[in-house]
C-alpha cells in the first residue's frame, strides 16, 4: 500500500473509530423508554403527529409548539409515530444514529478546515462521547439539537468547499443545508457569524464577494430570528426585563460561559434541569458564585485574546464556542433553566478543537512525551464514555431521572413534582396522591400539588373535592406551572358537575394561551355536545378536521352534533367521512342508519343496521323486524 492510500484509508478509519467508541458510549440509550419531560407534549399527547398527510406536514410549517418553530423536527416525529407509534425504541435509535452521524461530521468538517487528522480525531471522539451531550441524545425530545447539528455541520463542510471554486451549485445545496438547519431549531441562526470565522481563520481577504455572499444567510437568520422571538413569546418563555435587572442578567451570562467550560473539563452534577438560582440575604443578592464566574470569564478570554490575538487557530477555537453558546447564557432569559447540558452540543466543537491543538501541538514540541500524553487522552475518553453509559441510564424512565435531580438540586420541589406526576400517569393513583398532598403540605405556594391531588381525585370519582384542589391550585400556583393544563382539568370537571358556563370560561382561557391545541378544542365540542349547543360543538370539531382530516374520532363527534342539531344530510356526510376512513366502523353505520330512517329512506337504514350488526354491535331484532316491514312498502 502506498503512503497516499494509507493516508486515505487512515481517514476514513479514524472517524470510524470515534463513530464506534461513541456508538459503544450511547449504547444503553436504545433501551431508554419515555420521560415526563416533554415526552407527552412533542410524541404522547401530541395529536398532531398521528396522522400523516400534506395538511398535516401544512400544518408543522405554519404553527408554532410549545413555544418553538421547528417543522423538520416535529415532521421526524410523525414520521416515527406512523411506523412505530408509541414504541420508544424508534424515536431512540433516530436520536443514536444523528449522534453518529454528527461525530463523523465534526471529524470530516476539522479535517477539512486544518488538514490534521490528529486534530480532528480527537475533537471528534470528545464531542461524540462527552457526558454533557447525553441530555441531546438520550432525551427523546431534543431531537431537535441532532437534526440542526447535522444540517449545519453539512452547512460548514459545504461552505469549505463552495469558498475554494465559487460553485453557486455548492452555494445553493449550501443555502438549503442552513434552511434545514433552521427549520429543526433557531440556534442555526449564528451559521453565518461561523462562516465569517472561518474567512478570518483562512485568511480570507476582505471583499464585497465575501460580504454580499453571505447576504442571503443573514437575511435567513433575521427571519428566523423573529420566528423564534415570536414562538417564544407565544408561550411567555421569555421573561419580562422587569423579573431580572440588568446587572442579574449579565452576572447569569458570566456564569454560565464559564459553567460549560467547567463541565468540559470535568462534567459534574448533571442532571436535566438547572432551575435559577433562589435570592439569599433575604432576597437582596445572588449567591457569591455568580459573582466570581464572571471575573473569571473576563479573566480568562481577556487572557486568551491577549496572550493568543495573533494566533487563528486559537482564536477560531474559542470564538466557535463564544458565537454558538452566545444566545442561550440567558442575558435574555428564555425557559426556566439557568443553563443546560443540551446548550452545550454545537458550541463544544470549539473546546475540543482548542484542546486537541494543545495535545497535538505539545507532542510535537515534547516528543518524548507523546506517548504518555496519548496515553493521557485515550483514558480521558474512556472516563468520559464510562460517565456517559452511567448518565445515559438515568434517562431511562421519569424516576430515574428526577430521583438524579433530587440530588443535584435538593433545595428545589420540581422533581418531586414529577414523579408524583410519573406515578400518576402511570396508575398508582393512591401512591400520586399521597405525594401531591405531601408536597402541598410542605410548600407555602404548591398549586402544581393541588392540581396533581385534583386530577387524580377526578379520576376516583371525588369530583366535588377534586374541584376544591383545582380552585386552590388557581390561587397558589408557582411561575412555573402550567396554567392551561389546570383551567382544562377544572373544565372537565365542571363538566361532570354539569356546571357548564364555568366549563366554557376556563376551556376559553386555555385555548387564549395555547390557541393550537387541538385537544382542548375537542374536550370543549364534547361539553358542548352535552350542553346542547350543537353549533357551537360543530365549529369546534371543524377547526380540529382542519387540521386533521383524518381524524376519526371528531368526523364521528361533529356527525353526531350534526345528528343532534337535526342537520340529517350533513349527519348523513359526516357519517360517510368516517366509514372512509374505518369501513369497519359499526357505530357510524349504526347512526347513518337512524338519520336514513329519520329521511323515510329505509331500505338504506336497513342495510346499515345489518351491516353494524355483521361487524358486531348489538342490534334490536325489534328495530330490525321493523326497518324490514318498512323497507317492502
Amino acid at each position: 500500500m502506498s503512503k497516499g492510500e494509507e493516508k486515505k484509508g487512515l481517514k476514513w478509519a479514524l472517524p470510524l473509530v470515534a463513530i464506534v467508541i461513541t456508538g459503544i458510549a450511547f449504547y444503553p440509550s436504545l433501551f431508554n423508554g419515555w420521560t415526563n419531560w416533554d415526552d407527552e407534549v412533542y410524541v404522547l399527547n401530541n395529536e398532531n403527529i398521528k396522522e400523516f398527510s400534506w395538511g398535516q406536514i401544512k400544518y408543522w410549517f405554519t404553527e408554532y409548539h410549545h413555544g418553538n418553530y421547528h417543522p423538520l423536527t416535529m415532521i421526524s416525529y410523525m414520521i416515527e409515530y406512523n411506523i412505530a407509534e408509541f414504541n420508544p425504541s424508534i424515536y431512540h435509535f433516530t436520536n443514536y444514529i444523528l449522534h453518529l452521524l454528527n461525530t463523523g461530521l465534526v471529524f470530516f468538517f476539522i479535517f477539512k478546515l486544518i488538514g490534521r487528522k490528529e486534530v480532528a480525531f480527537i475533537t471528534s471522539i470528545l464531542f461524540g462521547v462527552h457526558p454533557m451531550h447525553v441530555e441531546s441524545v438520550a432525551w427523546i425530545s431534543e431531537r431537535k439539537d441532532l437534526l440542526y447539528a447535522l444540517f449545519y455541520l453539512g452547512s460548514l463542510l459545504v461552505y469549505l468547499s463552495y469558498k475554494h471554486s465559487s460553485d453557486w451549485k455548492k452555494y445553493f445545496v449550501l443555502l438549503l443545508l442552513f434552511l434545514g438547519s433552521l427549520l429543526s431549531k433557531s440556534a442555526a441562526v449564528v451559521l453565518p457569524v461561523v462562516l465569517l470565522l472561518i474567512d478570518y481563520f483562512q485568511g480570507r481577504k476582505l471583499t464585497i464577494k465575501l460580504f454580499v455572499e453571505k447576504i442571503p444567510l443573514f437575511g435567513l437568520s433575521i427571519v428566523f430570528g423573529i420566528l423564534a422571538i415570536k414562538s417564544q413569546n407565544a408561550t411567555e418563555a421569555i421573561a419580562s426585563f422587569d423579573t431580572f435587572t440588568t446587572t442579574q442578567r449579565a452576572l447569569f451570562a458570566g456564569y454560565g460561559s464559564m459553567v460549560y467550560i467547567a463541565k468540559s473539563i470535568w462534567p459534574f452534577n448533571l442532571t436535566a434541569f438547572h432551575p435559577y438560582p433562589s435570592l439569599v440575604d433575604n432576597g437582596t443578592r445572588l449567591p457569591y458564585i455568580y459573582y466570581i464566574t464572571p471575573i473569571l470569564s473576563v479573566l480568562v478570554f481577556g487572557g486568551v485574546l491577549f496572550l493568543w490575538k495573533r494566533n487563528r487557530l486559537i482564536l477560531f477555537g474559542l470564538f466557535f464556542y463564544l458565537v454558538n453558546v452566545a444566545l442561550v447564557l440567558q442575558f435574555i432569559s428564555v425557559g426556566s433553566a439557568i443553563y443546560a447540558e443540551r446548550y452545550s452540543y454545537m458550541a463544544y466543537v470549539g473546546l475540543f478543537f482548542l484542546f486537541a491543538l494543545g495535545v497535538v501541538k505539545l507532542t510535537e514540541t515534547r516528543p518524548s512525551w507523546q506517548k504518555p500524553i496519548y496515553v493521557g487522552v485515550t483514558l480521558t475518553c474512556l472516563a468520559l464514555s464510562w460517565l456517559t453509559i452511567k448518565q445515559t441510564k438515568t434517562w431511562n424512565n421519569s424516576v430515574t431521572l428526577w430521583e438524579q435531580f433530587n440530588e443535584v438540586h435538593p433545595q428545589s420541589r420540581h422533581g418531586e413534582y414529577k414523579i408524583a406526576e410519573f406515578h400518576m400517569d402511570a396508575g398508582n393513583d393512591d401512591l400520586a396522591l399521597e405525594q401531591f398532598l405531601h408536597i402541598g403540605n410542605k410548600y407555602p405556594t404548591a398549586g402544581r400539588a393541588h392540581m396533581g391531588a385534583g386530577n387524580i381525585l377526578g379520576k376516583m370519582g371525588k369530583v366535588d373535592e377534586a374541584l376544591i384542589f383545582f380552585n386552590r391550585a388557581e390561587a397558589e400556583y408557582d411561575a412555573n406551572g402550567n396554567m392551561q393544563d389546570l383551567w382544562v382539568n377544572r373544565a372537565i370537571t365542571f363538566s361532570m358537575l354539569k356546571q357548564y358556563e364555568n366549563a366554557f370560561k376556563d376551556y376559553k382561557k386555555a385555548l387564549q394561551y395555547e390557541p393550537n391545541n387541538y385537544q382542548i378544542y375537542i374536550n370543549r365540542g364534547f361539553a358542548y355536545i352535552e350542553y346542547g349547543d350543537f353549533e357551537k360543538a360543530i365549529s369546534d370539531f371543524t377547526v380540529v378536521l382542519q387540521f386533521q382530516p383524518g381524524n376519526e374520532r371528531v368526523h364521528f363527534m361533529r356527525a353526531l352534533a350534526f345528528h343532534q342539531a337535526n342537520k340529517l344530510e350533513n349527519a348523513v356526510s359526516g357519517y360517510n367521512d368516517v366509514l372512509k376512513i374505518n369501513p369497519n366502523n359499526p357505530d357510524a353505520y349504526h347512526n347513518r342508519a337512524i338519520c336514513f330512517e329519520a329521511a323515510g329512506k329505509y331500505k338504506q337504514a336497513l342495510e346499515g343496521i345489518l351491516k353494524a350488526q355483521k361487524l358486531g354491535k348489538r342490534e334490536n331484532e325489534a328495530y330490525i323486524q321493523k326497518l324490514q316491514k318498512l323497507a317492502i312498502q
